[in-house]
């Protein structure tokens, strides 16, 4: 069986783009806001796709949170990047 991951970056490559990175990390709010912030800070990553585990939930899954209260869109800012953590 393949991965949600795999599916994502099969569909992305076969339609012609270039895949700079890819990571899984754990629940973790922090390795999160923290590998999500080296992608905005390398010139080599134009798109960042995040994407939560399989369906099996622990309760812990904080992928959600992150994104809606962690991490906001930035408007009218000058920045390479739209988006802060």
């Amino acid at each position: 069986m393949t991965s949600p991951g795999a599916t994502l970056a099969e569909r992305l490559t076969g339609a012609g783009h270039h895949l700079a990175a890819r990571s899984i990390v754990t629940d973790d709010v922090d390795l999160i806001r923290n590998q999500v912030k080296s992608w905005i800070a390398d010139p080599g990553v134009d798109v960042i796709i995040t994407h939560r585990r399989a369906p099996v939930s622990t309760g812990r899954d904080v992928t959600a949170g992150l994104r809606s209260s962690r991490c906001s869109q930035a408007h009218g800012t000058a920045s390479r990047s739209p988006f802060t953590c």
